[in-house]
């Protein structure tokens, strides 16, 4: 198992020195921003995890090669979260890397020195400087001592002062290294330094020679690095306190997505734990991490976005909701809290139907259309009259000691009900408008009796209380 070997539980960004434990070979490291991947010799179960990985928050790879019986193969792959942070104002490689490229590019030095028929790039140089043709070949060989990302030029089989000559008689100049990297001259600086480079996918290989100031022998240096987007200058006026392609990368990356971090439940519902710390959600959280939290249920696997963040309380809400008939998957919504307390779950049904009874129809609403129900307003009530009323829709009269009514129907439909308690003395008169019509026998109403009315459109039923079935 590949682990962090300090017992530290965390990688942050700009940290240096960290390593992992493992048992294998070789530990070969990368992540997305520097594409190839970076090889390192297991010594005393330990490899050291190259700086230049965490440089930015992203995930770092790592990958545990073996070499047996059985072949030359990956044993397992492990990612490690690295936490985001604000660059440490003391922060620097290592020695030895700061040298190497403010070497390389103190070397490299300004394009408009060179002697190629294109100035604007090393790449069109080298080509340039590759198909010139001349008095023959000069080969330079050297021997390079490797050390890690380090290399160190221990022999060389020509001198400056031979390059000179070559230079002057025309000659074809290029050095080659480990026997397979051809470098053709590039950069001339005569009798003072010579450059030679070579571009292989996303690394440059190069080398130069100086004059030692101090001591007047032959410098040497070689260099084979990758051409990593922290070292591409970039410039845009939409983001001018971007200078690098990684930086350039990081904001852009930031704005479009953000990776996703998955809390893994063991369980199932509703008696789920979390395996995955409080500390490691937080991280994760607070580096720009999509939370994303899965468990099972029933047959399926549930995946939950985050749906409330309450870091400071220690508790994280995730939640999600849905239906799908065709499939037979019924409305429902699943809400899962991480606490700091444990984990709690609730599945809550959404396809139980609602019946609305409404003027003896019964309406089923279960969210899948639109149901509209006809509810008839409650009643108004009168209880008093000049003896003129103007019936009205949808209100009851309840009238005392009547003598004298008249009643006029409205122009259009209407229901309503009266209820008459007749005066036990004088004439009694009802007048109803013409062209009423009768359910059963017109009414005779007399003193001291009760009536109740009931008006549909223009027909009224009418019967005395203490009469009939």
């Amino acid at each position: 198992m590949i682990k962090l070997a300090d017992g530290r539980g965390h990688l942050y960004q700009w940290d240096t020195g960290r390593q992992v434990e493992c048992d294998a070979e070789q530990v070969h490291f990368s992540n997305h921003h520097y594409g190839a991947s970076i090889d390192v010799d297991i010594k005393d179960g330990k490899a050291m995890i190259p700086n230049q990985l965490l440089t930015s928050a992203i995930p770092l790879k790592a990958w545990a090669w073996v070499k047996d019986s059985s072949g030359e193969y990956t044993k397992e792959e492990q990612i490690f979260l690295v936490a985001k942070r604000n660059k440490p104002s003391d922060y620097v490689y290592t020695p030895t890397e700061i040298k190497t490229w403010q070497d390389l590019q103190n070397q490299i030095g300004d394009l408009n020195d060179l002697k190629t028929k294109h100035k604007d790039n090393l790449v069109n140089a080298i080509n340039d400087a590759a198909g010139s043709g001349g008095a023959g070949d000069f080969v330079i060989k050297m021997t390079v001592e490797v050390n890690g990302d380090n290399y160190t030029v221990t022999s060389c089989d020509k001198t400056m002062e031979q390059i000179d000559a070559a230079v002057t008689s025309g000659q074809n100049i290029k050095a080659i290294a480990f026997d397979k990297y051809i470098m053709p001259l590039i950069q001339i600086k005569y009798g003072e330094s010579y450059t030679f480079g070579a571009f292989l996918g996303s690394f440059l290989v190069a080398a130069t020679v100086a004059k030692n100031p101090e001591s007047g022998a032959d410098d040497w240096q070689f260099y084979l690095a990758p051409i990593t987007a922290d070292i591409v200058n970039y410039s845009n006026a939409a983001m001018p306190n971007i200078s690098t392609v990684e930086e350039a990368l990081d904001e852009l990356v930031a704005k479009s997505h953000s990776p996703a971090y998955y809390v893994d439940l063991a369980g199932t519902y509703p008696n789920y734990t979390s395996p995955v710390t409080m500390d490691d959600i937080k991280t994760a959280y607070n580096s720009g991490y999509n939370l994303v939290c899965r468990c099972t249920l029933g047959a399926y696997t549930a995946t939950l976005p985050l749906f409330i963040p309450m870091p400071a309380a220690n508790t994280w809400i995730f939640s999600g909701s849905g239906a799908l008939k065709s499939m037979g998957f019924d409305a429902q919504s699943f809400t899962v809290a991480i606490t700091a307390n444990g984990v709690v779950a609730q599945q809550t049904p959404l396809n139980k139907p609602l019946n609305i009874t409404a003027g003896g129809k019964i309406y089923t609403y279960d969210g899948s259309n639109a149901v509209s129900v006809a509810v008839k307003t409650e009643a108004n009530s009168v209880t008093t009259s000049d003896g003129n009323i103007a019936l009205a829709d949808n209100t009851e009269y309840r009238l005392a000691d009547v003598t004298t009514l008249t009643l006029t129907y409205p122009t259009r439909n209407f229901e309503c009900w009266m209820r008459l308690n007749f005066a036990a003395s004088g004439n009694v008169t009802v007048t109803l408008p013409t062209g009423t019509k009768y359910i059963g026998t017109a009414p005779d109403f007399k003193n001291g009796e009760t009536w109740e009315l009931s008006f549909k459109d223009k027909v009224l039923a009418a019967q005395k209380v203490g009469e009939g079935i």
